[in-house]
């Protein structure tokens, strides 16, 4: 088990040396190595310089394995930020400046982060689906554009939205407030608007549904209400049968 986390752990540092790297947020090896070493040992006042064997440890390591991880990737470091395609977002709709519906479509954001979502939806999906957690919070609704549901207007799929909700859904009902309240967010899994997993533990293996359970869920309004029209709001329909 140690060796396991001994690797995770390597494999993480040489992530977050690459990225201040291609994010232009460049930080010190010896800054890194420090505080590499002291997370890993669990001893934040640790003390680590060029003299002490853990230090050359781990800058070996993340340079010896910045070449497997680039290579793993392909080279290919050009990220689609999810923050920014919600903004745009919000900026079509012109709700840009709703405090309430921004800070809570952004917490979305920041949440899923810390998951595996962006492994598992494209960018523009995760940031649909915080454009709508965000509207449902703020009471907000994302009207049509020629006839057209706002998820179709920005190329996404409905049934991906509802998915990675119900995702989060799962961290926030597990995650209660401060205060021992439910969190604010847990209300994103709902009968009308998400998709019922029956017997499936509520976990990451519940972005997994059969097309039974597609074809019952109903097409929701921004605002959480909506049925979704007669016929799945077009072109729809075919993609939550499917």
């Amino acid at each position: 088990m140690r060796t396991l986390l001994t690797i995770s752990q390597q494999v993480a540092a040489t992530a977050l040396f690459l990225a201040t790297k291609v994010e232009e947020n460049c930080r010190k090896m010896k800054e890194l190595v420090v505080a590499c070493v002291r997370v890993a040992l669990k001893d934040p006042n640790k003390l680590v310089d060029e003299q002490t064997k853990d230090f050359w440890k781990w800058r070996d390591t993340i340079l010896y394995s910045e070449d497997v991880l680039l290579e793993s990737l392909c080279f290919d470091l050009n990220v689609e930020s999810p923050y920014k395609t919600m903004y745009d977002m919000l900026k079509y709709y012109g709700v840009e400046h709703n405090k309430k519906l921004r800070n809570s479509a952004w917490a979305f954001l920041s949440d899923s982060a810390s998951t595996q979502m962006c492994l598992l939806f494209t960018s523009r999906t995760i940031a649909a689906a915080s454009l709508y957690a965000g509207a449902r919070m703020a009471e907000v609704e994302l009207g049509d554009d020629d006839g057209k549901p706002w998820w179709e207007i920005q190329h996404v799929k409905l049934r991906d939205i509802r998915r990675a909700c119900n995702l989060m859904a799962d961290l926030y009902e597990k995650s209660p407030d401060k205060d021992g309240e439910p969190n604010m967010y847990a209300g994103l899994r709902t009968p009308e608007d998400g998709i019922d997993f029956g017997d499936t533990p509520r976990s990451m293996e519940g972005v997994q549904s059969t097309g039974a359970e597609q074809t019952q869920s109903q097409a929701p309004a921004a605002n959480g209400t909506g049925t979704g029209g007669a016929t799945e709001r077009g072109s729809e329909e075919g993609e939550l049968d499917g």
